[in-house]
């Protein structure tokens, strides 16, 4: 009775892969694959212009000086009007910026922020910076973002933000990517 099981069960797996045929019209998960790579190419816009500050609407957080005599601030809240050569990116941010302050005049920063385009979405960003060492310090902030609005939603964007410590604004250059076809 079990070698008449056992023979039953091979015949039977060999009839299915026998029954089996290709289907000529369904592509091969090979071709889709192909064809797709093809059509997935990301298309870059750069762009660039300059970042002003809002003096006004600057508030300070929570500010501690640990016995190191490092200083940390958390929850710095500011406004920048960011002017591009591009309106998908031009537009007034509100930014959460987090720093650790060192002795040398360098720091760490980190945070996030929301571009408001008017009649076009808002961007989602999230950042991460510096301030190099001494009094010619330069700021730097390297930020990403991700577009939400029926114009910008599903693209992504990055930006540097560089500022000398004599320089009013930040100078800014960037690439907005969309995915896809």
């Amino acid at each position: 009775m079990k070698i008449s099981m056992m023979m039953l069960l091979i015949v039977s797996i060999f009839i299915f892969f026998c029954s089996c045929s290709e289907d000529p019209v369904a592509p091969s998960i090979m071709q889709d694959s192909q064809e797709n790579i093809g059509l997935a190419k990301e298309v870059q816009m750069d762009f660039s212009g300059e970042s002003w500050s809002d003096p006004s609407s600057i508030t300070w957080g929570k500010v501690v000086e640990l016995p190191s005599e490092v200083v940390l601030v958390r929850g710095f809240l500011i406004s920048t009007d960011d002017f591009m050569n591009n309106p998908l990116v031009t537009g007034r941010i509100d930014w959460v910026v987090h720093w650790n302050a060192y002795l040398d005049g360098s720091d760490t920063r980190w945070g996030t922020g929301k571009l408001i385009v008017e009649d076009v979405g808002y961007w989602d960003l999230v950042y991460k910076g510096w301030r190099t060492a001494g009094e010619e310090g330069v700021v730097t902030y390297e930020v990403d973002g991700t577009g939400k609005g029926e114009l910008i939603r599903g693209l992504k964007a990055h930006w540097t933000y560089k500022r000398p410590h004599d320089q009013p604004y930040f100078t800014v250059t960037g690439s907005i990517i969309k995915h896809g076809n």
